[in-house]
């Protein structure tokens, strides 16, 4: 059925004095309404004007007990032909508004709008029924007890007091730019397609399963999840942020097939800078109450930057890391135990007073996670060294440059430090300074050489994922 045969007037009958009582619409600025019922609809149709144009609202209670209702709307250069005859003006389009008598069977009502329609506001209120919409600019969904909700394609998507908690019962909402979800309890609910912005507040979701979703902000306030599972999303790279606000996942948060990245990388790429940000997801924890009882990784890549935290509450992200950490140690995944044994340690050492041996394992390897820190540490030491040999050497020092290959033997930690002595031949010995200095000097850069080799090994064994 399409709203084109409501109007048609082979089948209904328009009052033949709308025309002027439009013309008393623009001078008294008032509402005009015509009632049609037709085929268990009541059709309100109200027209007023609005900053000088022509406004259109469809009001639709249907009544009639039927299995399924099948709603196409149409609002075609056709419709407004049949509607323009009447009134003699032209107009716009404003809402349509949808309600069900409680009194009917109907189990399901699929409703879609034809021709790109996108100026279309559709309000839906106190259905009991399954529901199919499909289409418009907004969609209104109020005080509902339905099995299975299906919107698709929708600019702005307002719900409110939705009920649908039967273990069978699913909420989908797919290619949805705005959502906001408000005073609502949920069994299922599944986020789908390109998403810009999600807002959750006071509610309450049994399962969430976030797939193959494209967004830049999904944020839940005062939502309590049960189980969350966020799959193979943000393929093309969208801001990618999850915020969680006086707001908890009870029991599983599962995550599979995507990257935990911070968001800041996503300006690189726009400088194709950095290119790789599909599947990017980035968690921000605002308080205590986030602290999910189990967690579950599958294929995810992890950046510690993927994970951040209110600033008056920096242990949500250290409660995160944590039950990942004992999760892969679990499974006896050692590469990202390690990773996470190292994302732990960075967040202490961001976020306490000094401490001497995290500094250290910052600048040396950045926490066992980099091979290039301790060979480029190493460098610099043995260049240091042999510089402040060859300055105490004085008269001599062209003899250590002459024979610069003795420097190699530092290395090797186990290397006799009469070695820098015996270089010198008889034509030239070096001063007394240089002989008492000399033992204190190699054994404390022997010491710091052999710390940057042992840390080069540990960023090795993360590297190629060794015991």
């Amino acid at each position: 059925m399409t709203l084109e045969n409501v109007i048609d007037e082979n089948h209904l009958s328009i009052p033949y004095n709308l025309n002027k009582q439009i013309q008393i619409i623009e001078s008294n600025n008032q509402k005009q309404d015509v009632e049609i019922f037709w085929e268990g609809f009541n059709f309100k149709f109200i027209f007023y004007w609005k900053d000088s144009v022509l406004h259109h609202d469809i009001l639709i209670d249907h009544s009639k007990p039927s299995s399924h209702i099948e709603l196409i709307l149409d609002f075609d250069s056709n419709y407004k032909r049949i509607w323009s005859k009447y009134i003699n003006q032209e107009f716009k389009i404003g809402s349509v508004s949808i309600t069900k008598s409680r009194k009917t069977n109907t189990n399901f009502i699929d409703i879609s709008f034809k021709n790109n329609l996108k100026d279309i506001i559709l309000s839906i209120d106190n259905l009991i029924c399954d529901l199919l919409v499909n289409g418009a600019k907004e969609v209104i969904i109020k005080k509902s007890n339905c099995k299975n909700i299906i919107i698709q394609n929708v600019d702005n998507l307002d719900l409110e007091d939705i009920r649908s908690t039967t273990e069978d019962s699913t909420l989908t909402t797919e290619n949805i730019r705005i959502l906001k979800l408000r005073d609502s309890a949920l069994y299922n609910w599944k986020l789908t397609g390109k998403i810009m912005s999600t807002h959750s507040y006071n509610s309450k979701i049994k399962h969430l399963n976030i797939t193959e979703a494209n967004f830049n902000q999904i944020e839940f306030e005062k939502t309590t999840i049960t189980n969350c599972t966020i799959e193979n999303s943000n393929l093309d790279g969208y801001f990618g942020q999850i915020r969680f606000k006086d707001s908890n996942i009870d029991s599983l948060l599962d995550l599979r097939e995507i990257i935990v990245r911070g968001h800041s990388k996503l300006f690189l790429k726009k400088l194709n800078i950095f290119s790789n940000t599909e599947n990017q997801i980035h968690f921000w924890i605002a308080d205590r109450i986030f602290n999910p009882k189990i967690v579950f990784a599958n294929d995810v890549k992890w950046f510690y930057d993927g994970i951040s935290s209110n600033k008056v509450y920096p242990e949500g992200k250290r409660k995160l890391i944590n039950s990942f950490k004992n999760f892969y140690n679990s499974i006896d995944e050692i590469h990202n135990s390690q990773l996470f044994y190292s994302f732990e340690k960075k967040w202490y050492w961001e976020n306490n007073t000094y401490n001497f041996p995290l500094s250290m394992a910052r600048y040396s390897n950045n926490f066992g996670l980099s091979l290039v820190q301790p060979l480029i540490g190493l460098m610099i030491l043995i260049f240091l060294q042999a510089l402040i040999l060859i300055m105490l050497a004085g008269d001599c020092s062209y003899i250590l440059i002459e024979k610069y290959g003795v420097f190699a033997h530092l290395i090797n930690p186990t290397h006799k430090t009469d070695i820098f002595i015996e270089v010198f031949d008889s034509s030239c010995i070096p001063s007394l300074k240089y002989s008492n200095m000399l033992p204190f000097i190699d054994n404390i850069f022997r010491i710091t050489i052999v710390y940057m080799i042992f840390q080069f090994a540990n960023a090795f064994r993360y590297k190629y994922k060794l015991r």
